[in-house]
């Protein structure tokens, strides 16, 4: 079962899907984040701060189990 999920995510990552998801958390960080603050819409710019972390966060991990996953 587990071993599936290591293979369904796999196939699903390449370089575009990671590419992408690596530009989305640059963008919401450096472009959407300093736009809410300049609003003071501090909330919603640290929201966008947690999400593009955990973007590249979640980035990242897909690599590393496109990697290992046999």
């Amino acid at each position: 079962m587990f071993h599936g999920f290591l293979i369904g995510i796999k196939d699903i990552t390449d370089f575009t899907v990671l590419g992408v998801m690596i530009l989305i958390a640059i963008f919401g960080f450096f472009v959407d984040r300093p736009a809410f603050k300049r609003q003071g819409l501090i909330k919603d710019a640290k929201i966008t701060s947690v999400i593009s972390m955990v973007l590249v966060g979640s980035a990242v991990a897909m690599a590393l189990i496109a990697k290992l996953a046999k």
